[in-house]
């Protein structure tokens, strides 16, 4: 008989690329959205995680091509101020784009704790929603099924572009 234990898998530790490849035995991801599962799925352990997003990662197929339209960050386990969990754009050479044509570029749900999104001036979030369909570009959001319960988030050198105050709603950085 074969068993799986999700809690059979390491929590993570130490620094992760995001390269547009998944071989996470290799430290390496495809997607944030495919970092931020192993996340949810295995939890962080000290010091910590870095995910640094590279150059591979931008405009390729299986990386940045790739990511859903809304990435999601919901609750993992181990969250504390000695087991801080950081996603970085540092090592790019150049800006990357997301543009947000529904609710959030970002999505943030359940327990997140003592997390840094590191823009690095190198990621721009746009808002491209037209006609009064309000969005936000980056979200915390509680559920009726899962309340929020943030902690220690810190969001810096991330341009944000709005479009227009019709279409772009700034209430969503708000708990």
């Amino acid at each position: 008989m074969l068993l799986g234990f999700s809690w059979l898998h390491a929590q993570l530790s130490g620094t992760y690329k995001i390269t547009g490849i998944s071989d996470p035995s290799n430290r390496q991801f495809a997607t944030i959205q495919e970092a931020f599962d192993s996340l949810m799925s295995q939890g962080v352990d000290q010091p910590g995680v870095a995910f640094k997003v590279q150059n591979s990662w931008v405009g390729s197929p299986t990386g940045q091509d790739a990511e859903p339209n809304t990435i999601q960050l919901s609750t993992y386990n181990g969250a504390a101020s000695d087991a801080p969990v950081t996603l970085t754009f540092e090592d790019l050479s150049s800006r990357v784009y997301f543009d947000s044509p529904g609710q959030f570029i970002f999505r943030f749900t359940g327990s997140v704790k003592y997390f840094t999104l590191d823009g690095a001036g190198k990621l721009i979030l746009r808002s491209t929603a037209m006609g009064g369909a309000s969005t936000g570009l980056i979200g915390f959001v509680s559920l009726s099924s899962l309340d929020l319960d943030i902690d220690a988030i810190t969001i810096k050198n991330v341009v944000m572009r709005g479009n227009g105050r019709d279409n772009t709603l700034c209430r969503s950085l708000y708990r």
